[in-house]
């Protein structure tokens, strides 16, 4: 049972045609900016001079709810920060159904953040500046009389690096050189260094085939220049290829109307088996190959003539294996002369 004392009965019971007790269904009482609703009944109580109503819910201007526990929310519970990034929201709400609830912020990191600790009910965040994380708690107290207030867990703010972008992994190309581009047939792997020697010294002071330069070109073998205006066309040049190995050298016609003819030298080495192909290593028709000559000191490539046409602006490859058709390694080292081993073959040939 809900009892609320009024002053001035006399009037209240004038103005409410009350005499003792009054059943009523779903009255409203109203008096002094407080409203009774859903009230189930009205008794005039002469002998303390007082009115006792029976049921109703109270209305916002007659005083705050019974005592008891009250909470207070904050949002967010969490903010993450990356350095470098446009902050999203970094204010800090708090909340409570207790009007008489008043709450506080501390930093307690002395992050220096909260740009406005005394305001109401929110707190605004600065843009941190370093890493870290902080923890704000909230600290409140109400001025309800028998009230308990529940604090909210303090909201923490997490800064951290931007992560650096990943280096991509180079995508293996057919230009780029690698052992792992290993030859059809026979699995020999693609050898990216060695030398290069020619029959009058060197048309450009010297070529040395190293990982600073993976890709091999044949402009770099026939001592640099464009497609048919090689410096060293008419030079004899010759390449030891390890055994196992291959060579490939790439090139791209920009003409097909006059053939770029490679001759193998047998005065500096073996012809090996020679091949044009789209793709470093084939040494097959039938795996893609353009044209393919078998090992023979004297053999001939026409390239963008009679036995290997070419397409203009296609990247191409010169493959040489020092190899038989079967894939045998063969064993030429008259350059050099010495010593006489098979660790590597010679192969020659001269661009006219």
């Amino acid at each position: 049972m809900k009892k609320v004392y009024f002053c001035g009965l006399s009037v209240l019971t004038a103005s409410l045609g009350l005499s003792q007790t009054v059943a009523a269904t779903d009255v409203t009482i109203s008096g002094n900016a407080c409203t009774i609703t859903n009230v189930t009944s009205v008794n005039h109580d002469y002998a303390n001079n007082k009115i006792v109503i029976t049921g109703g819910t109270l209305g916002a201007g007659c005083g705050n709810t019974p005592p008891g526990t009250v909470y207070v929310t904050a949002s967010p519970t969490a903010i993450s920060y990356t350095l470098g990034t446009t902050p999203g929201s970094m204010v800090i709400h708090w909340n409570s159904t207790d009007s008489g609830v008043t709450c506080t912020i501390t930093d307690a990191n002395a992050s220096g953040l909260v740009t406005n600790p005394s305001s109401g009910n929110d707190w605004t965040l600065s843009q941190p500046t370093a890493v870290g994380t902080y923890n704000y708690p909230i600290n409140c107290s109400t001025r309800t009389a028998g009230n308990t207030v529940v604090n909210p867990s303090p909201v923490q703010l997490s800064v951290s690096t931007q992560a650096p972008t990943p280096t991509p992994t180079p995508t293996p190309t057919p230009s780029g050189c690698a052992a792992s581009q290993t030859s059809t047939p026979w699995g020999l792997t693609r050898q990216c260094t060695g030398s290069v020697s020619y029959q009058y010294g060197s048309p450009i002071g010297g070529l040395t085939f190293t990982t600073a330069n993976p890709l091999q070109n044949l402009a770099d073998v026939l001592g640099g220049g464009t497609w048919l205006n090689y410096t060293g066309q008419s030079y004899a040049w010759w390449i030891p290829i390890t055994t196992g190995s291959y060579i490939s050298m790439a090139f791209k016609p920009d003409r097909n109307d006059i053939a770029l003819n490679l001759n193998a030298n047998p005065t500096y080495g073996d012809g090996g088996v020679a091949s044009i192909s789209t793709t470093p290593g084939v040494f097959d028709v039938n795996a893609g190959a353009v044209c393919v000559v078998a090992n023979g000191g004297n053999n001939n490539l026409s390239l963008g003539g009679y036995n290997c046409p070419l397409n203009v602006g296609q990247t191409y490859y010169l493959n040489i294996a020092d190899v038989t058709t079967s894939g045998t390694p063969r064993c030429n080292t008259i350059k050099p002369a010495n010593p006489q081993t098979c660790a590597a073959s010679t192969v020659s040939y001269t661009a006219n």
